[in-house]
């Protein structure tokens, strides 16, 4: 894995694509989906919304190139760690979210800030992605990639929330673990691109899961799916024989 990572050290990375049409709405209309399974007990005090939240911000980091970010965020509350047939259930409407990461904070207390926040964009419901520039350049700036989160989301017939960004992402959770819906819009998102973005994702979750890692620091975490690992084989299984075994 070294000796990639240094092949592709000046490699351009991994971008989520811009709106392409600024001034008309996306279309949302492809979708995808994906179910994750969590395999064993759930780390100590970590919420799966927490660790969900976590993931997606994660997701932003890479694909944006940028340790600050912004994208909407919506969600259903619940008063425990696990989903209880709508008891304790209270709505948050969509509003921008701030990420702010840092490579070397640990897991655990990523994940813990997060359940202290109660999951509440901190900055209030009245400010939507597209009048996020009152709040600063700052965090203009932030808000590079027209996404959204939306954790214990409905079908799009229900849901209250409008699914009216170029990318959008509702999970909701089972008792095993996730199912993920991704309504995107084609022109500016491939079908492709979205799976592999959604593979990065689950790779995220489950390492954001796993007890082991619970004390490590963020930049530890891979973004590298199995999915991306096999793709470079498929790359590269056709390679040439080395120059020295050529020559003997």
């Amino acid at each position: 894995m070294e000796s990639w990572q240094q092949y592709l050290a000046d490699a351009p990375p991994p971008a989520f694509p811009r709106r392409v049409n600024l001034t008309s709405a996306p279309t949302p209309d492809t979708l995808v989906r994906r179910k994750i399974k969590f395999q064993g007990k759930l780390p100590h005090k970590a919420s799966v919304r927490a660790i969900v939240l976590t993931a997606w911000a994660l997701v932003n980091v890479h694909y944006s190139d940028a340790e600050d970010v912004v994208f909407g965020l919506a969600m259903m509350s619940h008063g425990d760690d696990q989903p209880e047939d709508g008891e304790n259930e209270q709505s948050i409407p969509a509003a921008p979210f701030r990420f702010c990461y840092h490579p070397d904070q640990l897991v655990d207390e990523t994940i813990l800030s997060f359940k202290k926040n109660d999951f509440r964009p901190p900055y209030g419901n009245q400010v939507s992605l597209e009048s996020i520039g009152q709040l600063g350049p700052d965090m203009l700036n932030a808000a590079k990639y027209d996404n959204q989160l939306v954790i214990d989301g409905d079908s799009p017939s229900s849901t209250s929330t409008p699914l009216d960004r170029v990318m959008n992402v509702e999970v909701s959770l089972t008792r095993s673990g996730i199912n993920v819906q991704a309504f995107f819009d084609l022109s500016s998102v491939g079908r492709d691109e979205m799976q592999r973005i959604l593979c990065t994702f689950e790779h995220l979750v489950l390492q954001l899961a796993e007890p082991s890692n619970a004390a490590k620091p963020l930049r530890s975490l891979s973004t590298v799916s199995s999915t991306d690992l096999s793709q470079i084989v498929a790359w590269n299984k056709d390679l040439p024989p080395p120059l020295g075994a050529m020559s003997s």
